[in-house]
């Protein structure tokens, strides 16, 4: 994947399920993605709505496991991938 991603969908579309292999975060250009997972009886729990200018994924990114949810677009929606962060800065502990 180059280093930013850019589709977009008018449909229920799967952007990554949860344990997909990370390494990337998205950024919501326009539209609403949902992060989930399902129960044990296959419902779903919906943890957020990420909305324009939102970002998710970014755990994988930082800790490098594989996905700790999914994340679907719904509507008209255009997530940006993006696998590096350019100026990101980060205090030391």
């Amino acid at each position: 994947m180059p280093a930013e991603t850019s589709l977009l969908t008018s449909v229920p579309l799967l952007i990554f399920k949860r344990g997909d292999p990370g390494g990337s975060i998205f950024i919501v250009a326009s539209g609403e993605v949902e992060i989930l997972v399902e129960d044990t009886i296959g419902q779903r729990i919906v943890f957020e709505t990420a909305k324009t200018d939102d970002f998710f994924g970014e755990l994988s990114l930082l800790d490098g496991d594989p996905r700790s949810a999914s994340a679907l677009a719904i509507g008209e929606t255009r997530p940006q991938a993006r696998r590096k962060l350019r100026n990101l800065s980060l205090p030391v502990l």
